[in-house]
């Protein structure tokens, strides 16, 4: 009974140590996500990153930073502020 519960509270332990850094990291990036869409508006000229470049996560991530940047530069006006944001991108992929 004793191994039962140990294997039981192992495997709760494993799963944890897997799913909450999971969890920290889809938080971070939706609140990217949220920054950006926000500045984006409706236009259109800023295309979506494909969902492919999920095959290879580096390259989804700077990709979708690079665009992020760029919608940030054409939408705010002052410097201070778009400074602000920048290091608040770097900060969130990190």
């Amino acid at each position: 009974m004793r191994e039962q519960i140990y294997v039981v509270l192992a495997f709760i332990g494993g799963w944890m140590l897997y799913f909450y850094p999971l969890y920290q990291g889809v938080l971070e990036l939706s609140e990217q996500k949220r920054v950006i869409d926000k500045f984006r508006g409706t236009d259109a000229t800023y295309p979506p990153v494909s969902p492919w470049y999920w095959l290879l996560p580096p390259l989804k991530i700077s990709k979708e930073k690079q665009r992020g940047i760029q919608i940030l530069r054409d939408r705010v006006d002052q410097e201070e502020e778009s400074d602000e944001l920048l290091r608040f991108f770097n900060r969130a992929t990190a």
